[in-house]
């Protein structure tokens, strides 16, 4: 059940952003490398969240604003989280130094090796804004380049 309820927040987040990035600027490696802070993490406008599900959204903004998304040029990815990020979120150091790929047709990123499937990141564009969406959570990620 959990599992389709996370499908269904996935596809209506895909939803509401489709066309966003239709006319963006394609995305390769080079404009990829970097580091990218999180500014801000919301949910689309129109999407309902089951009321006990509310605080661990809550507990994912606070852990995902401020943290730092680094795609080094050597190929490999770093997630850096706030040291006052609970701890569940230093768990997620697995998917440090694990090398980092973008498909440009998909306007996605992967974190290990495609077969892995251990972290995508799609990637959107919207008036000159850059949001990162991980299927994985129903968050909408505001990014800024440093």
């Amino acid at each position: 059940m959990e599992s389709m309820s996370r499908t269904r927040i996935v596809f209506s987040v895909v939803f509401l952003l489709s066309g966003v990035s239709a006319k963006a600027q394609s995305i390769h490696r080079d404009s990829i490398a970097g580091v990218w802070t999180c500014v801000e993490a919301k949910l689309p406008e129109g999407l309902k969240i089951p009321a006990e599900e509310v605080e661990a959204i809550n507990m994912l903004k606070l852990a995902i604003v401020k943290s730092k998304f680094l795609f080094k040029t050597n190929g490999l990815f770093e997630w850096q989280f706030q040291k006052d990020a609970p701890a569940v979120f230093q768990q997620i150091d697995f998917l440090n130094n694990q090398k980092w790929s973008v498909d440009s047709n998909k306007r996605m990123i992967y974190i290990g090796a495609p077969s892995e499937n251990l972290m995508q990141i799609i990637i959107h564009e919207k008036e000159g804004i850059v949001y990162f969406v991980i299927p994985d959570t129903p968050l909408l990620l505001r990014m800024k380049k440093e």
